[in-house]
């Protein structure tokens, strides 16, 4: 059993009673090292007083409040990154959005949790900070690549946000303005592009955090037996009321349990993924067929549709991220340009790859191919989460 230090920077008198108690009985486990944890707490008020122990005794994971007196949160993590320290930030604040967590982030913090939070979320926290400081800590590379990562996903969120903003905000101003006359129906165009935006928006959103669990830190996986024929059926509920909008048959073809060792939630995301751009590309009435195979202990899945296809130069750039396929046909069809790319992550993970073929205007198909039994090694120490949510 290994103790780690806290140093708890908070106004809040009681901050470090909370931490204190949260932590009394916890301990996190890092199996994958073998090691346990148990912390020790110690809380200071003001920027100043934490530097003054920082620069004496560096703790190995500081709690930092986002706004403090004096001199603020953020100036305390420059001034430790001059020490070149090597400990973990996590941030706290109140008020945490975009703009808090690109400047955290880009000052050194590995993560923010939100106030006021549990017991759970803060153990929580404190797991996923232990487990990353601990694999930073045995890397070569100190975790200097990892951060790269997760500044360059800061990064692009910021940038992917901000474009469908700006139109959800000038249409509001419209409707505010009353741009279109003071009759309500004059004004459901804008209400439907909204309505798009915000969806799209949602999708963004998940694809990022998807996508940040592919790239970054370190996620305990639920390794379990799936039938992957059931949680394709699943799903493929989940999609009927979509599909059905523009008369698009999806059929299933799975006639036998076929199972694979894997994390519930990447499979479904890999499904998820391959139905929803066979139902987004797709024509007025067509239809999407659904095939999940097993052949010399590999899974197959393969998802085909009828509908708008593409040539092989655009083919060819899908699976980069946010890369989208831009022409007259797609230009009024909403995407961030991840889904495939995230796809294809997590098919690697998994020892597989994917594969398409597709044709103009007779349609795409879509095949990924995946060990059933991956190394579980592997899995276990592929990076995939940094930022705690």
């Amino acid at each position: 059993m290994k103790t780690l230090r806290i140093l708890v920077v908070d106004d809040e008198p009681r901050m470090g009673l909370v931490v204190t108690r949260a932590v009394k009985k916890f301990v996190a486990d890092i199996d994958e090292f073998d090691e346990r944890f148990i912390f020790e707490v110690k809380h200071v008020k003001n920027g100043d007083a934490a530097l003054d122990i920082i620069k004496k005794t560096p703790p190995d994971i500081m709690i930092l409040d986002y706004k403090l007196p004096g001199i603020s949160g953020l100036d305390v993590l420059k001034e430790c990154d001059e020490f070149a320290l090597d400990m973990a930030v996590i941030f706290i604040s109140a008020h945490a959005d975009i703009e808090t967590a690109v400047n955290a982030t880009n000052s050194g913090a590995y993560g923010i949790l939100l106030k006021p939070f549990s017991n759970e979320e803060l153990q929580q926290a404190l797991r996923k900070t232990t487990r990353y400081l601990v694999h930073r800590r045995n890397s070569e590379n100190g975790g200097g690549a990892s951060k790269k990562t997760e500044l360059r996903l800061i990064s692009i969120a910021a940038h992917e946000l901000k474009s469908p903003l700006n139109r959800v905000e000038e249409f509001l101003y419209m409707l505010k303005d009353r741009y279109a006359g003071n009759s309500l129906d004059c004004y459901n165009y804008f209400v439907e592009r909204n309505l798009m935006l915000v969806q799209n928006l949602r999708t963004l959103i998940s694809n990022l955090l998807d996508l940040s669990k592919i790239e970054t830190g370190e996620k305990i996986r639920e390794i379990e037996e799936i039938d992957v024929g059931e949680l394709a059926r699943l799903i493929t509920e989940t999609r009927e009321m979509e599909a059905a909008k523009k008369g698009i048959s999806i059929n299933l073809h799975s006639k036998t349990p076929v199972m694979i060792k894997a994390d519930f939630n990447e499979i479904s995301i890999i499904i998820d993924n391959l139905l929803s751009n066979a139902i987004k590309y797709n024509r007025e009435s067509g239809k999407v067929d659904i095939n999940i195979e097993s052949e010399d202990g590999k899974l197959i899945i393969i998802v085909a549709d009828n509908g708008i296809g593409m040539s092989r130069e655009e083919a060819s750039r899908l699976f980069t991220e946010f890369s989208r396929i831009k022409n007259e046909k797609t230009r009024f069809i909403a995407g961030t340009g991840l889904g495939l790319y995230i796809v294809k992550k997590i098919a690697s993970l998994y020892g597989g790859e994917v594969i398409v073929t597709s044709e103009p205007d007779a349609g795409s198909v879509f095949t990924v191919i995946m060990d059933k039994e991956p190394s579980l090694a592997t899995l276990n120490n592929a990076k995939i989460i940094a930022f705690p949510n």
